[in-house]
């Protein structure tokens, strides 16, 4: 499923998500006005849920992983890096420099903008 669209990837991430521990996960992750995840949007779909999913995403594109790690929901961002923390891991040593900067990039654009989004990606990478 590599070539799944982003729109494709983040309706999947959608369809397992949880009303219920979306509500919880919002109070966890401190998303209310002025609090570091101010914002932020969660579906409510578990961290062992979001890696094996993640596993039918491997080899998606740069720029897939992009608009998904601009997407507001909290579990579709954390789904990208974890698919980019594999893209990285299996790349040859001279294309590894490409998934820093995305991710760079990411970082820098605020969208790894949570303590589980950066203990998730920032150490492999």
């Amino acid at each position: 499923m590599a070539s799944a669209s982003a729109a494709q990837i983040r309706s999947a991430v959608l369809a397992l998500g949880d009303r219920d521990r979306a509500a919880s996960a919002a109070t966890y992750f401190k998303t209310g006005p002025g609090e570091y995840g101010a914002g932020d949007v969660f579906a409510g779909v578990r961290v062992p849920v979001l890696r094996k999913l993640a596993d039918g995403y491997r080899g998606a594109s740069r720029p897939t992983l992009t608009r998904l790690l601009d997407d507001e929901v909290h579990e579709v961002r954390l789904l990208a890096l974890i698919v980019l923390v594999g893209e990285f891991e299996r790349a040859p040593e001279h294309e590894r420099a490409r998934w820093v900067q995305c991710y760079r990039d990411a970082v820098a654009a605020g969208w790894v903008n949570n303590w589980d989004l950066v203990d998730s990606s920032a150490r492999q990478i």
